[in-house]
């Protein structure tokens, strides 16, 4: 019984244990980037809370992957903007806020646009 026991007790720790994330391809790219064209297009057809669903729905899918912090940036613009569209000043400063953390470690190259887009929001916003 002692050794059936650890068997179990070893195969929900098995299976418990996080799953090695895979980096994004072009069509997880692809994905995301629906995701977030479309929060974007909610939210301003007036439809922020169909915008945060989607920012949330971008998060939970990017979790499937390695971090990115591209993706991680663009996310919390999403969430940004969906606040911004909710009148949540507050919640949209945060979110742009870790949007230029995000932004300031990635590549240059890569994030300039976005760097860009995140420091005009938050200081438009008086944040």
């Amino acid at each position: 019984m002692g050794k059936s026991m650890a068997i179990v007790g070893l195969v929900f720790a098995l299976a418990a244990a996080p799953a090695h994330a895979a980096p994004l391809d072009d069509n997880a790219w692809k994905e995301l980037k629906v995701r977030l064209a479309a929060s974007a297009t909610d939210a301003r057809g007036d439809r922020p809370e169909d915008a945060l669903r989607k920012c949330n729905e971008a998060r939970s899918y990017a979790a499937r992957y390695d971090r990115d912090v591209l993706v991680q940036g663009r996310i919390e613009i999403c969430f940004g903007r969906a606040a911004i569209f909710r009148k949540d000043r507050s919640a949209a400063c945060a979110a742009y806020g870790r949007a230029l953390t995000l932004f300031i470690g990635a590549d240059p190259s890569d994030a300039m646009l976005d760097l860009d887009q995140a420091k005009r929001s938050h200081r438009e916003l008086g944040c």
